[in-house]
Parts: C-alpha cells; structure tokens; sequence
C-alpha cells in the first residue's frame, strides 16, 4: 500500500509567539487516495459560542498559505473535528498533503494554536496578517511595517528567536505507523492505542540519583510546581487556591511517593483522552476559621458516569469534581482526583 500514510502532532497553544502548552493533537490518515483527519483539542475555556477555525498550512516564502479546513465542535471545553478530503485536491483546491507542513487553530477571541510536523518552527508572526485569495485559501504573512492595527481575530506574535528559545527543551512527540493494520479510528485515544507513545514518556519520568537527592530536599515540592507550571482555572467556583496544568511525564517532578500515578491505568487513560492533568491547592480551615494545613489534589479530566466512577475508585481517584458547581449530573465535565501527601 504505496500511498498509506498515517501520523500523530500534537497541538500546542502559543502566547505573545512562544509555545506553551500541549493542548490537543491532529490525527492525519490518507489511504486510496483519500485523507482523514481528526483533531481533538482541550482546555479551550472561553464561550461555547466562540469560533475555531481550522486551517492547514502551505509553506510558502515570506508566510503560509492556509486551506480552510473547517471550525471546530466545541462542548465542554472540548473541541473536535474530523473530516475526509481528497488527499491530491484538498477541500477542493490545488493543494495535495504532501504539500502541508502542519495546521492552525484561530479563534475569534485572539488564541492561536498550531503545529508543524515537518520539523520547522511555526512562525506565529505571520498570523497577524490574513489575507483572503479564494472561498478556501488565505494568505498568512508578515505584517507591513505601515500597518498599525492587528487585523481582528488574530493575535499578536513574538519575535522568532523568542520561540527558538521556548522550543530548545520541549520536544514534539510524533507517531509515525505505515504498516496494514492501523489502529481503529473507534479506539484512537484508548490507552491501548498509545502503548508506544506511554513507553516513550514513562520513560522520562525516570530521574537520576543526584536529582532525586535535590528533589527529596526541596521544603515544599508541590508548592514549587504549582509556581513553576502553566496555571489554569477550570472551576466556576472558589474552591481551589491555585490549579496549574501538567503533562505526564511532568509526575517525575512530583515527590517520589508520587511516581507510581506515572503507571496508574486510569491516569493513562484521561491523560491520552484530554492530554493533560492537574495539580492543585484546595482552600481548608479550621473550625475557628483559621487557615489549617494546605491540601493538594492531583486531578485526571474525564466525565461523570457511574462505569467510571467505579473505574476511578479502583485506581485511587474515587473523588470527583465537576467543572460546573451547578452540573453534578451523568455526562458532566470536571476531574477526578486523588490526596497527595
């Protein structure tokens, strides 16, 4: 099967030009002709009603021509779209896949999320300037000099040598898989389906003697992450002090009694589910209203359903916390959570 092709890049969410956080991935498969492609993005916090647009990128000199691949679903915080093209005439145009370097997600609200998965930088500058050339193709490139104002929708970037910097220790993991037997479309974000990408991350959760020794020393580990890490507030209520967002092979900077979550099966499966997990200090007191004792929780996203409630209690997350104070209900967004000590 010549023309099978069948690849994982992750999305990440980049600020002011630098790229912070995972947020997503895209699932690109092109068989007979004919190309899929899944995305799956979490954590987009603002209005259900805001737009996501997606677009895959064509690099050309001086910026990107984009291909309009559509607007993402959005529930919960929880963006998808899947769609299924021509893999030599994308949405119709001239453009075939092997022609694309990666792809982008703009919303309205000024956020910009994208990937590349041919190696190179995504140079976030050029999108500050969106020009339109067809019903399926816009033109991203530099902003002129004697233009003042950013064009709506889009956001301000940093300079490139800013993201070179960001990007000198965050690797971008890829899957690649050309063999007869794909994983099923049905099963792409089981843990089952992730069994070579766990190894790889698993693996960098495994820490040297010497910075085992520092971490054991450290006053409050959990207090220095929570200042380290990206924060993020997914609750409508107040009670939680601080929440910050971890990558799982981040659980190696936790105290070592925590490790053991880096292979807990029902970590596993949120973690590839929604790519990320937390850390947080819940608010306590005493009786007398005195501030007691910080408590930290480590949270794995998912949804309130009785099976997994009870799948959750077996791996030690029997606690759970609705994103909404006010949708206790089956089918409702939030985390589950386990006590740290």
């Amino acid at each position: 099967m010549a023309d099978y092709r069948r690849f994982i890049s992750y999305m990440y969410l980049y600020e002011n030009g630098r790229k912070t956080v995972n947020s997503g991935f895209v699932r690109v498969e092109s068989r007979n002709g004919q190309c899929r492609v899944h995305i799956h993005m979490t954590g987009l916090y603002g209005s259900e009603s805001e737009s996501y647009k997606v677009f895959m990128l064509i690099r050309e000199t001086g910026g990107y021509v984009g291909v309009d691949a559509g607007s993402l679903r959005i529930r919960q915080q929880v963006g998808e779209l899947d769609l299924s093209t021509d893999s030599s005439r994308l949405m119709g145009t001239e453009y075939g896949l092997d022609r694309v370097s990666g792809m982008v997600v703009l919303s309205d609200g000024g956020k910009l999320y994208g990937t590349r998965w041919d190696d190179e930088l995504l140079e976030t500058e050029c999108f500050v300037s969106i020009e339109k050339l067809s019903e399926k193709l816009v033109l991203f490139s530099v902003k002129k000099e004697k233009e003042t104002d950013p064009i709506p929708g889009t956001m301000a970037a940093g300079s490139l040598s800013e993201i070179e910097d960001s990007m000198e220790n965050v690797p971008e993991l890829k899957i690649e898989d050309n063999t007869e037997n794909a994983v099923n479309e049905q099963d792409a974000m089981s843990v089952e389906g992730t069994e070579e990408e766990a190894v790889q991350i698993t693996d960098q959760i495994v820490e040297t003697e010497v910075q085992r020794e520092k971490r054991q020393e450290l006053p409050n580990a959990y207090e220095i992450l929570l200042q380290q890490f990206p924060q993020m507030y997914p609750f409508e209520d107040n009670s939680i002090e601080i929440c910050v967002r971890l990558d799982l092979q981040d659980i190696g900077m936790l105290p070592m009694q925590c490790w053991l979550y880096g292979s807990n099966s029902f970590l596993l499966h949120g973690y590839y589910c929604y790519r990320h997990l937390i850390l947080a200090r819940t608010r306590t007191h005493t009786m007398d209203g005195e501030d007691d004792a910080p408590d930290y929780i480590l949270g794995v996203p998912g949804i309130w359903q009785h099976r997994e409630q009870y799948m959750a209690s077996m791996f030690g997350f029997g606690n759970f916390k609705p994103v909404s104070s006010e949708n206790m209900c089956a089918g409702a967004f939030g985390y589950w959570f386990v006590s740290l000590k």
